[in-house]
């Protein structure tokens, strides 16, 4: 057997990048139920590609993602100090990926 991670919610995606930026919360609500309905068992979150602004923008994804699933996270930074904040905030078990 095997887990579905989905991982499309990451700021290296030019239409990723541009919701992250425009703080367009809807349109990654919209891409985490697509992400759930092809059977994510996951999803994968990485907001590394804005350099400087990774820890506020992973922030800003945690509270909107959580909003619409219950799925557990896999946080994705290189960086501890982005992991730890994310982790303060996650309210489902989380697994650690790193680049």
């Amino acid at each position: 057997m095997f887990e579905v991670i989905g991982e499309r919610i990451n700021t290296t995606l030019k239409k990723v990048k541009a919701a992250v930026i425009d703080r367009d919360a809807e349109y990654i609500k919209a891409d985490i139920k697509k992400l759930e309905a092809c059977g994510a068992s996951y999803i994968d979150i990485n907001a590394g590609a804005r350099i400087g602004h990774e820890k506020e923008d992973m922030a800003w994804l945690l509270e909107i993602i959580q909003e619409v699933t219950e799925l557990p996270l896999c946080l994705d930074s290189p960086y501890p100090e982005v992991l730890e904040m994310a982790y303060a905030m996650v309210n489902t078990r989380a697994a650690t990926t790193t680049a």
